[in-house]
């Protein structure tokens, strides 16, 4: 009978233990929390999502619903000592982007339009972004209401409008040089040199504003602050990217437009100069797009009906994976020239020529004019009857 009781002492001390050990053992802490609220809109969603070391793609890390007052909560079990860069998404709105980095809680509120009206606490990396978006993209905006305005409007009407056009890209370019100067070592400036005008006043702007000049001082100042980001070779890599472009560029032959020397599926090296004298159809397209037989079949009927009487088509491709490729061009059995680097969009001509969709389409007429664009076909079939 002791012997029975001694043993229910034991495993009553055993199991108290075991009781004591497990409430006394620590919760781990996740490594950052990003909650808030968001309320007056109709926002249900939000997705917390990653940009890769990159900046080239994202993941997704999680999502919440909203609860019935507006309230959600991230807690990320793993980051980085060097901030990274994530995005709050949801429907219908710019993502809002923020700095996170281990120990980090940060608390993001808005009311109504989220985008312009948040506010930011817990990370000075991610309040400077608020800060730039506030002022840039409060010209961004004006300058797309003010394009379209101006395509609304009478010519005297469109003509002053488009004094504000260039006077808000102007500003808007200069709040963009002026943040980076002022936070050259912040990870925001980062954010905030690659941030682009729309299209089509990117291209037309194109040069205007960060330079490499600022993406150097950058790279320096952010390689003192944050010695182990991966942003710092991202840095890198655009202004080699950059530097490439303006010495290549320098090398260029210019007719009245660049040219362009690339290999065909047999390796055999064709010169857009070499049309020169014919009316010439410069197509930019990628066969892994998926409507690449429609577009093919389209360029197909406009090269039946103008050849003969002198049109030439130079066809540069966007494809990085040559199976893909060639197999288009031979499958099609394509009667032009068309050329592919694997390069992709990073290809020179593609920089050169400002290509930022696919297709676009340049029309070059005998005297190496470029007389027209357009991302379709069908626009320039006038233009070409009328050049032959």
């Amino acid at each position: 009978m002791r012997l029975l009781k001694m043993k229910k002492y034991l495993l009553a001390a055993v199991a108290l233990a075991a009781l004591i050990v497990s409430c006394s053992s620590p919760v781990k802490e996740p490594s950052a929390v990003v909650s808030g609220r968001m309320i007056g809109n109709d926002v249900e969603t939000l997705y917390l999502v990653k940009a890769t070391d990159g900046l080239d793609n994202s993941e997704m890390v999680d999502s919440v619903r909203l609860d019935e007052n507006g309230c959600f909560r991230f807690e990320l079990s793993q980051t980085d000592s060097s901030p990274r860069f994530y995005k709050l998404v949801y429907a219908g709105g710019r993502p809002v982007t923020l700095l996170i980095g281990d120990g980090d809680r940060i608390t993001v509120d808005s009311a109504g339009d989220i985008f312009h009206n948040y506010t930011i606490e817990g990370s000075d990396e991610s309040e400077l972004i608020r800060q730039f978006n506030r002022e840039y993209y409060g010209g961004y905006d004006r300058l797309l209401s003010l394009a379209d305005m101006a395509s609304h409007a009478s010519s005297s009407e469109a003509a002053a409008l488009n004094k504000q056009i260039y006077r808000t890209i102007v500003e808007t370019i200069q709040a963009q040089v002026r943040f980076v100067g002022a936070h050259a070592d912040r990870l925001a400036s980062v954010y905030a040199m690659r941030q682009t005008l729309p299209a089509p006043f990117a291209e037309a702007f194109a040069g205007e504003g960060i330079t490499n000049a600022h993406r150097n001082t950058v790279v320096e100042a952010v390689g003192r602050s944050y010695p182990t980001s991966p942003y710092i070779d991202v840095l890198r890599a655009d202004m080699a990217a950059e530097q490439a472009v303006a010495e290549l560029s320098d090398k260029i032959t210019y007719q009245d437009f660049p040219e362009i020397e690339l290999p065909d599926i047999y390796g055999t090296r064709h010169k857009l100069s070499q049309m020169r004298g014919k009316v010439i159809l410069l197509y930019f397209w990628a066969a892994g797009l998926g409507n690449s037989n429609t577009m093919n079949a389209d360029l197909r009927t406009v090269y039946d009906k103008y050849h003969d009487r002198g049109l030439e088509i130079y066809q540069v491709s966007a494809d990085t994976d040559s199976v893909t490729w060639i197999e288009a061009v031979r499958g099609q059995k394509l009667p032009w020239v068309s050329v592919c680097d694997y390069q992709g969009p990073y290809s020179l001509p593609f920089r050169v020529y400002n290509v930022t969709s696919l297709p676009t389409v340049y029309l070059i007429d005998r005297e190496g004019d470029i007389v027209a664009t357009g991302s379709t076909l069908a626009e320039l079939d006038r233009r070409i009857a009328a050049l032959l």
